[in-house]
């Protein structure tokens, strides 16, 4: 009896050390691919097994997955995904992805711990496996496709969503079992701006002002005056403007004039006034050494 014991356990001890062996044989086969801020990198294009590291600050804008990566481990930010591969694909990380495009009619696997904002699979032959912990908020297939087709642990991952979609967009605030209601035949348009109205503006010299309409603010460096700035500003639909730069001491507000340059010290702001003389809008001030 002691005898057979120790057969088992020799036995067990084996495959354990097979199992070892083969897990960290997989591990260390893993290219490890940093991006780094001073790496500026626009696509990044992977081929074999990878990990890919970026701290939390960084954003690749696109990252492609081809033939020869079957795992590929993502801790990063990444703007768009695409899985090009022809072979199987298994996903792992905990990187937030905006976009996966999934262009494969393979099986992929989506072991990601991150954020997903959007998957859309454009081949109605892939198959996805949706494992628990990942969490997507839309996904779109291919008109037609079935979604029990495409996911095949349907059933197990359907919780895993938000939103699915056949190719067109179901408004999250909307029942999947309730129609959204019929567009209004005859829907009253929208007027067009007064371009007269229009505050917003645009650089003629990036090197001397950008312009963030999303944020408000515009970036000018220390050295550059107020008349360079002007110089290198318009308005954004070509209509006339004035504009008054501005900042804030205590509680008083200064204007500017043309020959000096912009505080990093105080809050600054340019004041912009449309054509028409009565709309006002504001930019704040990002001053850079």
């Amino acid at each position: 009896m002691k005898f057979v014991t120790k057969i088992l356990g020799f036995v067990g001890f084996m495959i354990f050390l097979f199992v070892f062996q083969s897990s960290f044989a997989s591990a260390k086969d893993l290219s490890v691919v940093t991006v780094e801020k001073s790496d500026h990198t626009e696509e990044l294009v992977i081929s074999e097994d990878s990990i890919i590291n970026a701290e939390s600050s960084i954003i690749i804008p696109k990252l492609i997955i081809k033939d020869g990566a079957e795992i590929v481990e993502v801790n990063a930010t990444v703007a768009n995904l695409e899985v090009a591969s022809k072979k199987k694909v298994v996903l792992n990380g905990k990187g937030d992805i905006s976009n996966i495009i999934i262009t494969t009619g393979n099986e992929v696997i989506l072991n990601s711990t991150g954020n997903i904002n959007t998957i859309e699979v454009i081949n109605k032959d892939t198959r996805l496996v949706v494992s628990e912990g990942t969490k997507i908020a839309k996904l779109i297939i291919p008109e037609g496709s079935k979604v029990t087709d495409i996911i095949t642990n349907y059933e197990q991952a359907k919780d895993r969503f938000e939103n699915i979609s056949d190719g067109t967009v179901i408004p999250t605030h909307v029942s999947k079992h309730v129609p959204a209601p019929a567009p209004d035949p005859d829907p009253t348009p929208i007027p067009e701006p007064d371009p007269n109205s229009v505050t917003k503006i645009s650089s003629l010299d990036i090197n001397v002002v950008r312009v963030d309409e999303l944020t408000g603010f515009i970036s000018v460096k220390a050295t550059t005056t107020v008349a360079e700035i002007k110089g290198a500003i318009t308005s954004f639909n070509g209509t006339n403007q004035s504009y008054t730069f501005r900042k804030n001491i205590g509680d008083d507000n200064f204007d500017y004039t043309d020959s000096d340059k912009l505080s990093n010290i105080y809050v600054s702001w340019l004041d912009v006034v449309a054509e028409d003389g009565l709309t006002k809008g504001q930019y704040l001030i990002n001053v850079t050494q």
